[in-house]
């Protein structure tokens, strides 16, 4: 297996990864919602976003957080309770 990185500027010091608040954005808290989730990716982009991709995005992401951990063996912070930690 071979990877190459090309980034226009100096790795890790450009692009929309230096742009990132930490983390991954999903709904995984039943006191939380998909139309929540869509109205903050569209209102963060600017109302500039695909909408449609946008809520398919926000759609896959829960389904995406389960198969970073099982399948990929990602690692994220967990509540006491066991649930996987989310910034309120």
């Amino acid at each position: 297996l071979r990877i190459v990185i090309v980034v226009k500027g100096l790795l890790g010091q450009s692009g929309c990864t230096r742009m990132v608040q930490g983390g991954y954005n999903a709904v995984l808290n039943p006191n939380d919602s998909l139309e929540k989730h869509f109205s903050d990716t569209i209102k963060g982009g600017s109302y500039l976003n695909n909408q449609e991709l946008a809520w398919t995005l926000v759609e896959e992401a829960p389904k995406r957080i389960i198969e970073l951990e099982n399948r990929l063996g990602c690692l994220f912070d967990r509540n006491p309770d066991g649930t996987i930690h989310q910034k309120p």
